[in-house]
């Protein structure tokens, strides 16, 4: 079982938003944002920031393969 952040690449994309704005907007350090690059894990609290900032869903940030 493998985690990606495509859902959240394709949801920042048809809101016209750069992975900047990301960081901005939840709080996000640019380490964080580079582990998500690269698929890596992050904390469930990053993801509910993210979500939050967003006003989006966990599906629209994380997905299971």
């Amino acid at each position: 079982m493998k985690l990606t952040y495509d859902p959240l690449w394709n949801t920042l994309k048809s809101r016209e938003m750069k992975k900047t704005d990301l960081c901005d907007m939840a709080g996000l350090s640019r380490s964080t944002l580079a582990k998500m690059g690269k698929e890596e894990y992050v904390a469930l609290e990053v993801v509910e920031r993210i979500c939050n900032g967003l006003s989006c869903r966990i599906q629209d940030v994380v997905e299971v393969r």
